[in-house]
């Protein structure tokens, strides 16, 4: 009877063990995939935004020494990222935006904002996800949403509180639009750049026009299109020494070409300071834009663009209106005043249970072992 209750003991203790194994394993398992959710908070003002469209693209991930790796087809794209930062992150997430949408790369998951202005994404693996939304026309407004990056890790639930801009919809069939290309050249990287650049030029999408930019017209172009339609530019080819941020408004697109001077081992420099400046009036109403500027060079520059922006964080609930914003730096974010600062959210998992369950196995594997043993 004893023994009988022993034997039975020890096969009771053998299946808790395996129990215990596989416990463990479908716990590392579920981390390393990344069996993650996202939620979207689409909101202005107290009130949410419904029928906005939203994609998502798995682009990288954060490194162990704080940098943004881009893997697969978007790891070919030449982006500046000097840190991560809100403004470096939020430029990166603007430049990969446009990448993304003239390249026509494929989402991994799209949606669209409910009711309550809300947008689930489930089952994602562990990464650093791009979100991109449409634009949305309600009435006399015009909302642009601004692209950001989420990271999901380690199987958990994020949360992102997305920011847009509030435009009113322009009075006219058509206006005047203008790209400006910049450089920062770090130390003596004027060499290595290009005397001249091809920027293609897309209206929703569709490639339109193909203009060459060099000092002979002061590294900038304008042209008179659709005030309804959506606009885009984009260099052709990128000097293999310098990487890319693109600032937008609406109306007026900032190229800057960025020599990564993080990795150059020289310490001196010598550099003349000028300034640049211009005025282009728009079409749509009667504010003039100033462009000025102040660089390493005579012959680069940087736009400032003076308007009237409704700017949303929605982070923060925070709306402010101001009849002259900064909308474009050379240094800073363009389209929206990003609030709050800090990291992107990033989530953690508890790995305590992983050595817990195994040791304990191994423990009750043994004894129901040895008691099956003692028997026979």
């Amino acid at each position: 009877m004893y023994s009988n209750f022993l034997r039975r003991l020890g096969s009771v203790l053998c299946a808790v063990a395996v129990a215990l194994w596989l416990s463990a394993a479908l716990f590392v398992t579920s981390a390393a995939g990344g069996k993650g959710s996202m939620q979207l908070v689409c909101m202005v003002d107290n009130s949410p935004v419904r029928g906005m469209s939203w994609s998502i693209y798995n682009v990288g991930t954060f490194t162990d020494d704080g940098k943004l790796l881009f893997h697969g087809e978007f790891a070919d794209y030449p982006i500046y990222i000097p840190d991560i930062t809100t403004s470096s992150l939020q430029a990166a997430a603007t430049t990969l935006e446009n990448y993304v949408a003239i390249d026509e790369i494929e989402s991994l998951a799209s949606g669209v904002s409910n009711q309550s202005g809300i947008v689930n994404f489930d089952h994602l693996e562990d990464g650093v996800y791009l979100i991109t939304g449409e634009r949305l026309l309600s009435g006399t407004k015009i909302y642009n949403p601004v692209p950001m990056f989420l990271d999901v890790k380690n199987g958990k639930a994020v949360t992102g509180n997305v920011k847009m801009t509030v435009t009113d919809r322009p009075f006219v069939d058509n206006q005047m639009y203008s790209v400006l290309k910049t450089w920062k050249y770090g130390i003596g990287g004027q060499a290595a750049a290009p005397f001249e650049v091809e920027v293609e030029i897309y209206r929703d999408d569709v490639l339109v026009e193909t203009v060459k930019l060099n000092n002979s017209n002061s590294w900038r172009y304008s042209w008179i299109g659709d005030a309804n339609s959506e606009w885009r530019c984009k260099e052709v080819t990128v000097s293999d020494e310098y990487k890319v941020v693109i600032n937008h408004t609406d109306t007026q697109f900032v190229i800057e070409n960025n020599r990564d001077v993080l990795n150059q081992t020289s310490t001196t420099t010598e550099t003349s300071e000028t300034t640049t400046t211009a005025t282009i009036t728009t079409l749509s109403s009667d504010v003039s834009t100033s462009v000025s500027s102040s660089d390493t060079t005579s012959d680069r520059d940087t736009v400032t663009n003076t308007t009237t922006i409704t700017t949303v964080d929605t982070s923060d609930v925070l709306v402010s209106t101001s009849s002259s914003v900064d909308t474009v730096s050379s240094n800073t974010t363009a389209t929206t005043v990003i609030g709050g600062g800090g990291k992107l959210p990033q989530t953690g998992q508890l790995w305590w249970p992983v050595p817990v369950c195994g040791a304990s196995g191994i423990v009750l594997f043994t004894v129901g072992w040895r008691l099956n043993k003692k028997k026979k």
